[in-house]
């Protein structure tokens, strides 16, 4: 029996700008949201007071009732997926900077050794614990 094989490798970037524009776009049509709900009102009350007397204006009533509540936690749910969206491109931008300046460190300790090594002093080599 032989042991089963490791998937193939698959490529996987992503780019934080662009979380964050996403993010940001997310945000404001979650924030604009809930000031385009009169708009919804209007031909659903026009309607509901043209069917005065009848059931269907009560169902419709309900019906917009339950769509408005609908849309704010949509709206809610998009300013929050947005917001996360913006944390999580800082949270790549910083492990990125982070990353840049370990190995601009590790680069310069590995020269300064290297330099070192060449002029003949004694020094203890670089060595990174991994």
């Amino acid at each position: 029996m032989t042991a089963p094989s490791a998937p193939p490798a698959r490529h996987f970037s992503v780019d934080p700008e662009l979380l964050q524009a996403n993010g940001r776009a997310l945000r404001c049509v979650g924030q604009a949201l809930p000031n385009e709900l009169p708009a919804l009102y209007r031909p659903s009350d026009a309607a509901s007071a043209a069917l005065g007397g009848w059931r269907t204006a009560a169902a419709l009533d309900r019906c917009t009732a339950a769509w408005t509540e609908r849309l704010k936690a949509l709206a809610a749910e998009l300013d929050d997926k947005g917001g996360r969206l913006v944390s999580t491109a800082a949270g790549y931008r910083d492990a990125n900077a982070a990353v840049t300046q370990g190995m601009t460190e590790l680069l310069a300790a590995d020269a300064a050794s290297r330099a070192a090594r060449t002029r003949g002093t004694v020094t203890t080599p670089y060595r990174p614990v991994f």
